[in-house]
């Protein structure tokens, strides 16, 4: 199962989703602004930012996919603990993952980069307007 369309969900819902023991992300919107160099005006729109924090233990997204799958919360919170700990493996061993509609992290020592893809979910979001 993917956990990723209940952290899609979270974040339009809550504008943030808790990765117990990987990370933080939150959505913020941006209103409409002036680039300083360029002196177009940009549109508004929406950023998805990622916080490495090691010490969470949110449960919010297991209660989630509890509720939505349904199955019990024990299972949910397994599920939730499984992908991430799938996720670590993998940026420790090619130090790359790239998660569909979020975006792809990268492994530096013990820091995770992340970088928001082209197909991001938030580019869906960001009203369709060109720059002026």
């Amino acid at each position: 199962m993917d956990i990723v369309k209940y952290c899609i969900l979270l974040l339009e819902e809550a504008n943030q989703v808790t990765l117990p023991s990987f990370g933080k992300f939150e959505l913020k919107f941006n209103s409409v602004k002036k680039d300083k160099d360029t002196y177009q005006i940009l549109p508004p729109s929406y950023s998805l930012y990622f916080t490495q924090q090691h010490n969470l233990n949110d449960t919010c997204l297991a209660d989630v996919i509890a509720e939505l799958k349904p199955t019990d919360i024990e299972k949910a919170k397994e599920l939730v603990y499984q992908t991430i700990s799938g996720w670590k493996t993998i940026l420790k061993t090619h130090q790359y993952l790239n998660i569909e509609n979020l975006g792809i992290f990268t492994a530096e020592k013990e820091k995770i980069i992340f970088n928001l893809s082209e197909n991001s979910f938030t580019t869906y979001k960001n009203f369709g307007l060109p720059p002026l």
